[in-house]
């Protein structure tokens, strides 16, 4: 039995391999746009659908106000106020000032003034807070760059990060009234 279990196998090995050779590759490929799945048999076939997306999302753009930009990405965000609150009650404070310094940037901070508005005497403690804070948000099925984004600069030979608060977090936590 196990015999003809491993010949049928090799068997199909042997045509796979034999159909990759005339055919080229096999890609599936699957993603989510606004809720919604997309699968493309190549890999150009999903660049020039992805492009197509977002060329589309950006012509609609164009035509809604403010108000209709941030409820759109109400909408779309990965944060809920159930994630937020979850995040924000699991932290520890350290995690919270971070947090809280990066709602305070209007748009990016630089790791260094991060660092010293947080109160850390280094960035290796800044990088022990964003570790705690990563698992945290992992926790909650999230991923660090679904709550902040890091840049990195060089500028003269000299290495710089910046730090990009997300903003669908950063509308979700301005609804809750958080900071208090």
């Amino acid at each position: 039995m196990k015999r003809n279990a491993k010949v049928l196998l090799d068997r199909h090995l042997k045509v796979l391999v034999l159909s990759l050779r005339c055919k080229g590759k096999i890609v599936a490929i699957e993603f989510t746009h606004k809720g919604k799945r997309w699968r493309a048999d190549t890999t150009e076939e999903a660049i020039a659908l992805r492009e197509k997306l977002e060329a589309e999302d950006k012509e609609q753009e164009k035509y809604l106000s403010p108000e209709e930009l941030d409820e759109q990405l109400l909408r779309e965000t990965k944060w809920t106020p159930d994630r937020f609150v979850a995040l924000v009650e699991n932290v520890g404070p350290m995690q919270k000032k971070f947090l809280t310094v990066l709602l305070n940037a209007e748009h990016s901070i630089g790791a260094e003034e991060a660092r010293k508005k947080t109160g850390v005497p280094s960035l290796m403690s800044l990088a022990g807070v964003q570790s705690r804070l990563a698992k945290e948000v992992r926790a909650i099925g999230l991923e660090p760059v679904d709550l902040y984004q890091v840049h990195i600069d060089w500028t003269e030979g000299e290495r710089r990060r910046f730090f990009t608060l997300d903003k669908g977090f950063r509308m979700v936590a301005r609804e809750e009234g958080w900071p208090e």
